[in-house]
Order: structure tokens, then C-alpha cells, then sequence
């Protein structure tokens, strides 16, 4: 009887001993469920959501081919949902080589924010674009002392998906001494 006592004993341990591997390996493939589902959404975000691009920036009074008081960004959204609340920054610094530099400790303080002049809801496919205030003491400061003037900002908008946050598109261009604008090494997202 004891034997008996024992083996049922023994069955009961290794019972209990598949069943809490049963329950592990149920754990596992929640988990790994879990994880597909949210690679899935991310995936889905990636592809639906709203992606702003710098389509182009004049700055007339720093050389490009515009008005002297013209300084304009015009944007695109690429994705395939709208982008929301899309406004444009823009900063000037003259002098300052760390700007758009890698690893600088260049400090990028915007002076003017600007919604778009059509749309604060950017449509699938739709250009728009803003005007800026030209920064002509900069620019000036640039021309007399032959330092390379600095211009740079960014592209806000929010996507449909809240738990993305607000996304941001940069931008910086240096402009030389014989006014040729060069895309900054980094701070921007058009290279």
C-alpha cells in the first residue's frame, strides 16, 4: 500500500510538473501574441500615417532666387492620412560653425512659428507653404563680417494616431559668403 501511496504520489508531482509547463508555454505565446500585435500596429502606423517633407525654402535676402523680403517653406505630406496642426518654425544665426554640425552643442532657438497658409490640416498628397519674416539683422551681420549665415527650423504636425505625439520635420541650410545655400551635415531631414 505504501508503493501504491508513493506512485500516486509521484503521478500527482509530475502531473503538477506538466501542467505548470503547460501554463509557462501559455504565458510564452500570450506574450509572444502580445509582441505580434504590437509590431502589427506599429507596422500599420508606420505605413498610414501622415510624413511632412521640406519640398522647398527660399530665402531671398540670403541669397536664393526670390524677393529680397522673401522667405518661404513649402511642405508636402506624403503619407496617407492627414497631417494635423502643421505649423513651421524658423531660427538665424550667423557665425556659429556647430550649427547643423554633428554631435554640436549648437543651441537651435526658433524666433518665429508660422501656420500654413492654406491648410492647418494637411491633406493626403497637398502642398502647402508659409511665409516668414526675414531676420535682415542677421543676414546683414552675415554680409559685413563674411561669417556664414545659418537658417533653420522645422515642419510640427500631429498624425491621426495620438500616441505617436507630435512629429517634427527639420531643416538647415548653411548659406556662404558668395550666397550658395548648402544643406546642413545634420539638423535636417532632407538628406
Amino acid at each position: 500500500m505504501l508503493l501504491f501511496n508513493a506512485l500516486i504520489a509521484i503521478g500527482g508531482l509530475v502531473a503538477t510538473a506538466v501542467f505548470g509547463l503547460l501554463l509557462y508555454q501559455m504565458y510564452l505565446s500570450l506574450r509572444l501574441n502580445r509582441e505580434a500585435l504590437d509590431l502589427a500596429r506599429e507596422s500599420t502606423q508606420r505605413q498610414l500615417r501622415a510624413y511632412v517633407g521640406v519640398q522647398d525654402f527660399k530665402c531671398g535676402g540670403c541669397g536664393d532666387n526670390a524677393g529680397v523680403d522673401e522667405v518661404f517653406i513649402r511642405v508636402s505630406n506624403d503619407g496617407l492620412t492627414p497631417a494635423m496642426n502643421t505649423f513651421a518654425r524658423i531660427g538665424w544665426n550667423v557665425g556659429d560653425a556647430g550649427c547643423g554640425a554633428s554631435d554640436s552643442s549648437f543651441s537651435y532657438n526658433y524666433s518665429q512659428a508660422r501656420y500654413l497658409k492654406s491648410f492647418r490640416t494637411l491633406p493626403k498628397d497637398a502642398k502647402d507653404a508659409t511665409a516668414f519674416d526675414p531676420n535682415r539683422e542677421v543676414i546683414q551681420q552675415a554680409r559685413t563680417s563674411g561669417g556664414r549665415l545659418c537658417v533653420y527650423g522645422t515642419v510640427n504636425y500631429k498624425t491621426i494616431f495620438n500616441d505617436l505625439g507630435e512629429r517634427e520635420t527639420r531643416f538647415c541650410f548653411w548659406y556662404t559668403r558668395g550666397s550658395e545655400r548648402v544643406l546642413c551635415e545634420d539638423h535636417n531631414d532632407q538628406n
